[in-house]
């Protein structure tokens, strides 16, 4: 059994889930299932974005990180993967254009952070 222990100010849900564990993931952090520092998120986020768009967008490259970490954790095929997931993936990465493109790092707060589970 797996004892997951996490602290944040948002429920878990898949996709904070998914998305906290990549972070993790790219940050180079423990593969653990927990939350990620305010500090650590940042940092994500300046290699999240493709900083010519304005309002910022999601990098394609990291988009194609992301199927390449997820393809690699589940042990699917790439069809398969992409197959499967490309149009829930594009949502999601449209969520995040919506929710934070425009935000600049200096004002995120970790209690509307719903997509990351994120503390202090």
């Amino acid at each position: 059994p797996v004892t997951v222990v996490v602290e944040g100010y948002q429920p878990i849900t898949y996709k904070n889930l998914l998305l906290t564990r990549w972070a993790r993931h790219h940050l180079g952090l423990t593969p653990d299932v927990e939350s990620i520092t305010l500090k650590d998120l940042k940092a994500f986020f300046r290699d999240l974005w493709d900083k010519k768009a304005k309002p910022c967008q999601v990098d394609t490259g990291m988009k194609q990180a992301f199927l390449d970490w997820l393809q690699e954790r589940s042990g699917l095929g790439v069809d398969e993967i992409q197959d499967s997931v490309t149009d829930a993936l594009d949502v999601l990465f449209d969520e995040l254009d919506k929710e934070y493109g425009s935000v600049s790092l200096k004002d995120l707060d970790p209690r509307y952070l719903k997509h990351f589970l994120v503390t202090h």
